[in-house]
């Protein structure tokens, strides 16, 4: 749905994203059931059973829980258009280990549906489900006492692109003792290993915004697919920019679970499956929607046989074993076994949809180079909007979006940036209700780059539900949108550091 089609109208050059696809709906095969709050579907038990199985595999199984949590580590892309297809064989792997150590062979991994509740669901305090629980820890211990061997054994064995993909990680990991302190400083107990708790299950006000309902659909809403799973690089070791699910709820849901969630040893948690399975879910809502309108749901002709062919080496089967895949391995839900059980936003995927609007990609981009301060706005006025603020057309299903780039905090850890426009009186205490707030930036991805990658971070943020709450209230901007941000750092007396770098608004 378009919130902007009575407000905005942007004329200029052709924006073209059709093209013939196959058009389908969800498959009769077994379902991925949803879980929020305290709904716990039977598939809960036989998750805890295969959580409690591969916490106690000796550390040379490739099942072992922590184990599995390494491939994440050694190989997950992040701000590239391979992070959609990549989690899901991640997902599809795992899902096949639970299903054989369980005993269930019905066993389909369940997905989290924060946007119908924003909280951890209760079941996830139970001890095989929470990270903080002593067996996780006593997990840990023994398999780090068989992890050095086992790594020194493993490395020899690995082939000689499996070696130039270690070498060019975010972190370089170019030997073993560089895998172990990686794990080791990521790993956290008791309390330090998830932020909410069983007294206070909810997800912060910021996180919460960034999953509503309002705001997935205007992630969405978006026609091409880096846009929505983000963009092309060379190999899914690279850094580009994030798209509208990456941008927003993937990386605030990762951030505000914190602990292990906070970092690249996030699949410690179990909550991380679930989260990934809800992403994973949210794609194919996309996809359907696509599908739909008769619009693409890959990557142009041009890119699709060097996307479809990228290698992910790192995964293992459900007998422990290497397994190899490609990102084409990963591409038609209806060949990998499961579907999901409707959620939020999935009305997203059988509503008509209109083509888009004749127009111009991007409207307006500024550089600002403004430094970053907590609790201080660094902002980017776009000027010179009187003829693009008008009516966008009822038939159009285009949406207004803005990409910032911006250099993250150097400690970025506990800080995110908070998103609003046109806000005559924001200051740090400006709530994420307020009409003109658009979002948060996080920087889970950020956090584990090298010297060798860009130290900058993209992202794209729908701004229609601030557009549309603003012109409720009779207070649409007609002439600039000012882009704003306000760092905010958990710890008040932390120095933050940083520049905004460039402001656009777009059409997409």
């Amino acid at each position: 749905m378009n919130i902007l089609r009575r407000d905005l109208l942007v004329g200029g050059g052709a924006l073209c994203l059709a093209s013939q696809v196959k058009v389908f709906a969800q498959t009769a095969a077994p379902l991925r059931e949803r879980v929020y709050a305290d709904k716990a579907p039977a598939s809960l038990t036989s998750y805890k059973r295969a959580v409690d199985a591969m916490l106690a595999l000796d550390a040379k199984d490739g099942r072992n829980w922590f184990r599995q949590a390494l491939i994440h580590v050694l190989d997950c892309p992040h701000d590239n258009w391979w992070f959609l297809p990549w989690h899901r064989g991640y997902l599809l792997n795992f899902e096949n280990i639970c299903r054989e150590l369980s005993g269930d062979d019905a066993f389909r991994l369940p997905y989290w549906d924060w946007t119908e509740s924003p909280s951890v669901p209760l079941a996830f305090f139970d001890d095989e489900l929470n990270p903080g629980n002593a067996r996780f820890t006593e997990g840990y211990v023994r398999f780090r006492e068989g992890a050095e061997d086992m790594l020194k054994s493993w490395w020899t064995g690995l082939t000689t692109e499996q070696l130039s993909q270690l070498s060019v990680r975010p972190t370089p990991l170019t030997d073993v003792d560089s895998i172990l302190a990686e794990l080791d400083s990521h790993f956290y107990s008791g309390n330090g290993a998830r932020d909410p708790s069983k007294d206070a299950p909810d997800l912060a006000d910021d996180a919460k915004a960034n999953v509503k309902l309002a705001y997935i659909e205007g992630a969405l809403s978006v026609g091409k697919f880096d846009q929505f799973s983000s963009y092309k690089t060379n190999t899914h070791h690279d850094q580009g920019h994030q798209g509208t699910l990456e941008s927003g709820p993937h990386g605030m849901v990762h951030y505000r679970t914190g602990g292990f969630m906070g970092a690249f040893l996030s699949p410690v948690d179990p909550i991380f499956w679930l989260h990934h399975a809800n992403l994973d879910r949210l794609w194919d809502v996309w996809t359907r929607k696509q599908a739909n309108a008769n619009s693409a749901i890959l990557p142009d002709k041009a890119d699709i046989d060097a996307f479809k062919n990228e290698p992910f080496l790192f995964f293992h089967g459900k007998d422990g074993a290497p397994l190899a895949k490609r990102c084409g391995d990963s591409l038609d839900l209806n060949g990998l076994g499961y579907a999901y059980e409707p959620g939020s936003a999935e009305s997203v995927a059988a509503a008509p949809v209109a083509p888009p609007a004749n127009l111009t990609n991007v409207l307006f981009a500024l550089n600002v180079g403004a430094d970053l301060r907590s609790g201080f706005e660094a902002s980017g006025a776009i000027t010179g909007l009187s003829e693009a603020l008008s009516v966008v057309g009822d038939d159009s299903s285009s949406e207004l979006f803005t990409r910032i780039t911006l250099t993250p905090p150097s400690d970025a850890k506990d800080v995110s940036v908070r998103v609003y426009i046109n806000c005559p009186y924001l200051s740090k205490f400006t709530p994420v209700d307020d009409p003109h707030y658009v979002g948060t930036i996080s920087f889970f991805s950020a956090m584990h780059r090298s010297q060798h990658h860009s130290n900058e971070v993209t992202v794209l943020l729908p701004l229609g539900v601030a557009l549309k709450a603003l012109g409720e209230q009779k207070e649409l901007p007609r002439s600039a949108i000012k882009v704003q941000l306000i760092p905010i750092a958990e710890n008040p007396s932390q120095t933050v550091d940083g520049m905004l770098q460039s402001v656009t608004v777009e059409v997409l």
